[in-house]
């Protein structure tokens, strides 16, 4: 341990300087200041729940070792340098004297101070900086000194000892620039002397707060905390973000603070759930340093770097010039935190907020001060088959076919609809020949929806629909249509005892096989007035009563183009488009990309949605990368971004309001399939969703 030390201390010693060195007036003051640098640079590698930057206990009785505690908390603590501890040989000075060394309170590791140590805690010592030198910034967190012989009237005891017979009380005998009686809780001013000087021959070597953060520990990778494994201050960051959007919704702060001015957000510290995750030490040493707010509608309501956000957290850097937090005082006020535009929104108005997505240091010679700012949204507000495989449950109905025809697959986070040799081998009528997956949480849709996912048609068979449904009338993976040309979307699967997906609901449906014709509402799988067996299409609830009920789910036309009233569902552009590379003759030629975008605007009448998709295949030219990019982009409209890029399907839907019920304030998302007289296979990826404010 002592070599490893001493090795830490040497490494340390090349890391690059910021302001240029005090004036050392002695090798062994200059050598013992370097390994008390490494010893607080190296701190958290030995007590793995502890910040860097603290100093050891002094030496009290001349033996080279530390002896904690020194003194009370908060209070300096004078002795000898604890120079074993340190990995050190025994340093004196040009007469042999043993170095002495003092330690702020704040600094000391035992007792701790009471208050976080980081790298805006002020030192104890004022020390005038030797002639020629750049001033240290502000109070000292240590100090070194050399002694030199005695002077009158000091006396001092011999011992067997390196430094003498007398403790670490008997400092007045040594130091001269240091009042006798200095009150050690207080600021402490020293007196540098000069060597042959009568009345003060001490010579003194400080260590700036600076020189311990700023140009030591900051530098540390693992205080930073970049790439993996959730270390330093951004894995710290990454963990509280985590926690705060674990729920289905995010949690309040704690407490609100009396600054926070602005009626639009709720805004405070971290709640104490999640205030002290790993890395420890963290929280404790920078929990002041974190601002969390959450908007007061409980909706997304902020822009976090261009981000719709529903809250945001926000850690303050470095300070700048001009931001004092020292004193309790201090710290209370914001200011002496944050910059604009968060500093205003935050306390007064406003709801815009940016910075920095990471604690980085980007320039060595400069405080990292930008605010580092994280977009904060419950996960209810997005689902993703990245996040969320565990969610997506398969509704298969009971007695149905096997293998289901709907598999999702967590590891691979890929979802497979339909199945080979699954059809009427099993003895199944076609209308029990469905499947559905749904995700467990559902969205909340009072602004709408952006989604995104791509697909391919391994075996070509009936299709699939994607399904946005209610999420109040429709609870869970119970939900689920009948086979064939229902596409496990319209209707009810017989016998099964499954319940159908209740209205209101938008499906889109990918059809590849045609159900032309429709027969009436007793014969549900009769026909879907479908045109050709290569087309997509945006579908409703047809004849079904609107709210639809479980003992009333409507006569089965939900996707049928042309039925309905009030909506109708589309029977050709723009709500029903056809697309010949369903058809290709190739798999690799039968995979598209599809983004959909649902914009609603609600009113005291009701609600109307404006639903566009895109839908293109691999090989289309208007494919490009940006437009890719763009579609796999759901913190944005895709409209936009790609005006001339004409949608492949819209469509406006208008519902009314409904007495005494919310209208549609939560959407369930899944996917539905059903297969008849042939198989088919289709490989769901890359699903993400997420609300739109």
């Amino acid at each position: 341990m002592l070599l490893l030390l001493v090795l830490m201390a040497g490494w340390l010693a090349l890391v690059p300087w910021f302001f240029p060195r005090p004036a050392s007036p002695d090798p062994a003051l200059s050598q013992a200041k370097e390994a008390l640098i490494g010893f607080a640079a190296t701190y958290r590698d030995r007590y793995p729940d502890q910040m860097f930057g603290y100093l050891p206990c002094p030496d009290r009785d001349g033996d080279g070792v530390a002896d904690p505690p020194c003194g009370a908390q908060e209070q300096a603590a004078m002795g000898y340098l604890p120079y074993k501890t340190l990995g050190l040989p025994a340093l004196t000075d040009s007469q042999g004297n043993c170095l002495w060394y003092g330690v702020a309170g704040g600094f000391k590791d035992n007792p701790a101070s009471a208050t976080p140590l980081n790298w805006d805690t002020p030192g104890q010592f004022l020390l005038p900086a030797p002639a020629g030198a750049t001033p240290l910034e502000g109070a000292l967190a240590a100090v070194i000194f050399a002694p030199g012989p005695p002077l009158t009237p000091q006396r001092r005891r011999p011992g067997a000892g390196n430094c003498g017979g007398d403790r670490a009380e008997d400092w007045a005998q040594y130091l001269e620039s240091l009042s006798p009686g200095a009150d050690l809780a207080a600021p402490l001013t020293l007196r540098p002397g000069l060597p042959g000087q009568g009345d003060n021959n001490d010579r003194l070597l400080g260590i700036g707060t600076e020189e311990l953060f700023f140009r030591r520990i900051r530098l540390r990778r693992d205080f930073q905390g970049p790439g993996s494994g959730r270390r330093g201050i951004n894995g710290w960051l990454a963990n509280i973000r985590d926690c705060l959007q674990s729920g289905a919704a995010l949690p309040r702060p704690s407490p609100a603070a009396p600054q926070a001015a602005n009626p639009e957000l709720v805004t405070g510290r971290i709640p104490a759930s999640c205030a002290n995750l790993a890395p420890l030490g963290y929280g404790r040493a920078f929990g002041d340093h974190l601002f969390y707010s959450l908007c007061a509608s409980n909706r997304t309501c902020l822009s976090v770097n261009s981000q719709a956000c529903s809250g945001a957290l926000v850690f303050a850097g470095e300070r700048q010039t001009g931001q004092a937090r020292q004193t309790p005082a201090q710290r209370e006020r914001w200011e002496n935190y944050l910059e604009a535009p968060n500093l205003t929104t935050l306390t007064r108005t406003g709801l815009t907020l940016a910075g920095a997505s990471t604690y980085t240091v980007s320039d060595v010679s400069r405080p990292a001060a930008q605010d580092v700012v994280l977009c904060l949204n419950p996960p209810a507000d997005r689902l993703s088959f990245a996040q969320n495989m565990d969610k997506l449950l398969p509704g298969t109905p009971s007695g149905g076919p096997s293998p289901a025809l709907a598999t999702p697959d967590g590891p691979q986070q890929t979802l497979t609809l339909g199945a080979l040799g699954a059809t009427t081998s099993h003895g199944l009528p076609a209308a029990s020949l469905s499947g559905c997956a749904w995700f467990g949480d559902t969205l909340a849709f009072d602004g709408g929806l952006r989604l995104y996912f791509r697909f391919q048609i391994k075996k070509i068979g009936e299709g699939f629909t994607l399904v946005l449904a209610d999420g109040e009338r429709n609870s869970g993976a119970d939900h689920c249509g009948g086979g064939g040309g229902l596409l496990g979307y319209g209707g009810q699967s017989p016998g099964s005892g499954i319940a159908p997906i209740l209205a209101p609901k938008i499906g889109l449906e990918v059809d590849t096989r045609a159900n032309p014709g429709w027969a009436a509402p007793s014969a549900p799988n009769g026909g879907r007035n479908d045109p050709d067996n290569r087309h997509a299409a945006l579908v409703f609830w047809g004849s079904a009563p609107y709210p639809a009920s479980p003992d009333n789910p409507g006569p089965g036309d939900d996707n049928v183009h042309g039925a309905g009233a009030n909506p109708t569902n589309p029977s050709g552009p723009p709500g029903l488009a056809s697309l010949a590379a369903l058809q290709a003759s190739s798999a690799a030629q039968r995979a598209f990309h599809l983004r959909l975008d649902v914009v609603r605007q609600s009113t005291a009448q009701g609600a109307t949605f404006l639903i566009q998709a895109w839908i293109l295949d691999v090989n289309q030219p208007a494919l490009t990368l940006p437009v890719l990019e763009a579609m796999g982009d759901i913190n944005q409209d895709f409209s936009p971004r790609f005006p001339r890029l004409a949608p492949t399907l819209s469509q406006t839907l208008t519902l009314p309001a409904l007495s005494g019920q919310d209208l549609w304030r939560r959407v369930r998302l899944g996917f539905t399939n059903a297969q008849s007289s042939v198989d088919q296979q289709i490989l769901i990826t890359l699903f993400a969703a997420r609300s739109r404010p």
